[in-house]
């Protein structure tokens, strides 16, 4: 290799290393050296100038080719390296393994336990809480059912029956000996039916019964 071929190398090599805006004079640069030197092959020129067979050939070829691109590569190859850039500069370095750092992790992991648990234990409150009033409920309804069927010694009565032992009940008070009559016979079968006393007035008794 001479020293004019030499020469245009090192101005290659610059011109790379200045960036994209002086790609055209670099690609000049070598097809110089490779006009003077033609026994100068892609490979050569791309050991020289620190760059692969493959980037000497497009760097060739977009000279060729009357530098119709902004680059040697295309748009697409300047936009990639454009946002490998942005990308490598967010970038952080890792950060180094301390006991500071070891400690920090601890406590935050220290505290995500805490919060679940936390989180766990009012769940299970509530639904203890729940579980509770439900049974609450349930035995208030179950005491008033029982009330309703036990009421004052009586067992299960209709609407339809309780309506005629009142009716038999307010017979009780007639004026009429033969009314009453009737009424304490049949009273008297409904109290051994019921289980009911009939030692009120027929007063009390139509009170009692129609509050059950």
């Amino acid at each position: 290799m001479t020293s004019a071929v030499e020469r245009l190398m090192e101005r290659a090599k610059d011109c790379i290393a200045r960036g994209e805006s002086s790609m055209r004079e670099a690609a000049e640069h070598v097809a110089e050296a490779m006009r003077l030197d033609n026994k100068l092959t892609q490979r050569a020129v791309a050991k020289r100038i620190g760059k692969s067979p493959a980037w000497v050939n497009g760097l060739i070829k977009w000279r060729v080719e009357g530098y119709k691109s902004e680059t040697p590569f295309g748009p697409q190859s300047k936009a990639s390296r454009k946002k490998a850039a942005a990308v490598q500069a967010t970038k952080r370095p890792p950060e180094k393994f301390t006991p500071e750092r070891l400690l920090r992790d601890e406590a935050r992991a220290d505290r995500d336990t805490a919060k679940a648990s936390a989180a766990e234990a009012r769940a299970k409150a509530s639904e203890a809480k729940r579980k509770a009033e439900q049974a609450k409920q349930e035995t208030e309804a179950e005491r008033l059912r029982t009330n309703r069927l036990m009421a004052k010694g009586t067992g299960d009565i209709s609407y339809q029956d309780r309506e005629l032992l009142l009716k038999f009940l307010g017979m009780l008070g007639s004026k009429y000996e033969g009314e009453r009559a009737v009424a304490a016979k049949k009273s008297s079968c409904w109290s051994a039916r019921f289980r009911l006393a009939l030692t009120l007035t027929s007063e009390e008794a139509a009170f009692t019964l129609a509050g059950l």
